[in-house]
Formats: C-alpha cells, structure tokens, sequence
C-alpha cells in the first residue's frame, strides 16, 4: 500500500492534503466526495463483522496472519468504532507500525 492511502485510510487526507494543502487541479470535488462517503458513518455502519472478514479472505498469507494475530482487539475495535478512519486509527495505535502497511492493505477502498 502506498502512503497516500495509508494516510487517506488513517486521516482522510493525503500527506500532502495535511501538511501542504494540496488539492487536485481537476477532479477535487469529486476525489473528496469519495473520501467523504468512504468516511462516512453510514459507509461503515452497512458492514458488518462478517463483511471485513470476507475480505480478509482474500488477502496474501502474511496478511491473514497479522489479522489473526490481532483479530480479537481488531473484532473489539470494529464494533466501538463508528467509522473507517476511528477504526483504522484505533487499530494503528496498537500494530506495530512495521506491519501496519500490509494491514491497512484490506480492500476497503475498492
């Protein structure tokens, strides 16, 4: 996974967003748009458990091991959390940041 959708997946802005204020010379309205829905608390309140899961399944070996690994704190998480961004940061302050690239890495920005 690249930095841009780490930090999108984490704080809802590129890097660049954050620390520069940069935007997209076409487009931005709609590139925010999506962030926004994907942010949303109705985008992650139409999933459930069972859902992210799912995904997971699908996911390289090395993956799947660290879900396993942190599956229960990651299953706690999921349920106290009302949007993708709480979720993702919550599970960030306890994952190591060397594994966490290859987790965030889930397929939710499809």
């Amino acid at each position: 996974m690249d930095l841009i959708v780490f930090s999108i997946a984490l704080y809802k802005k590129s890097w660049y967003e954050m620390h520069w204020n940069a935007t997209l010379p076409m487009a931005h309205s709609e590139y925010r748009a999506q962030i926004e829905q994907y942010a949303a608390i109705e985008t992650k309140a139409s999933w459930t458990w069972n859902d992210l899961v799912q995904r997971w399944n699908h996911l390289p070996l090395h993956t799947r091991q660290l879900i396993e690994q942190y599956e229960d704190g990651i299953k706690s998480a999921f349920h106290t959390t009302k949007t993708f961004p709480d979720l993702f940061r919550k599970i960030s302050s306890w994952i190591p940041m060397e594994k966490q690239f290859c987790f965030f890495n889930i397929g939710w920005k499809n």
